[in-house]
């Protein structure tokens, strides 16, 4: 890229986290000056936390409902989240080159197999 573009691309990555700031922030407040009225005993918090891991980590209902989806599902689901193997500052000296990412220090014979030295 050349030094505009990285510009470019830098500006929209701060508007854009920004703009996903600003709903997060409109979210919360709305949050915080809800009334408590929910009420859980210290007796469900354990069963309501393991719950918590099996269906929304796990993905168990859904893979129970209808197996090949749930487990597609699954893949996608576990392929967005990030892992604490894969930091974020892996990709930063790639972010922050002046050149392209293929270039920032990686080795690239083909476009769809690069090696990042970060890894």
């Amino acid at each position: 890229m050349h030094a505009t573009e990285t510009w470019i691309f830098r500006i929209l990555v701060l508007g854009f986290t920004a703009a996903f700031a600003a709903q997060v922030w409109t979210r919360a407040r709305l949050i915080l000056r809800a009334r408590n009225n929910v009420h859980v005993r210290d007796e469900e918090t354990g069963r309501r936390l393991l719950r918590f891991i099996v269906e929304v980590v796990f993905q168990s209902r859904t893979i129970a409902e209808r197996p090949a989806v749930g487990l597609a599902h699954l893949g996608v689901y576990w392929g967005f989240t990030p892992s604490p193997s894969t930091p974020v500052s892996s990709s930063l000296p790639a972010l922050a080159s002046r050149t392209s990412p293929a270039r920032a220090g990686s080795t690239c014979t083909r476009w769809l197999s690069c090696r990042s030295p970060w890894r």
